[in-house]
């Protein structure tokens, strides 16, 4: 019974890192782009060469 109770465990502490590194991974993503279009916006060579790259936001 105690060998079950501990591999639960393990099994929370696995989904719960993973939780984890998934909200940390999209906090990352979601900086990343805010950052990027922040960029876009204030620097006009930048949004240039977005431009001439064929991306328009």
């Amino acid at each position: 019974m105690k060998l079950k109770k501990l591999y639960f465990n393990n099994q929370k502490i696995e989904k719960r890192s993973f939780l984890i590194s998934l909200f940390a991974i999209s906090a990352l993503v979601f900086f990343s782009i805010k950052l990027f279009f922040n960029m876009y916006l204030s620097n006009p060579n930048f949004h240039m060469f977005i431009q001439s790259k064929g991306i328009f936001l």
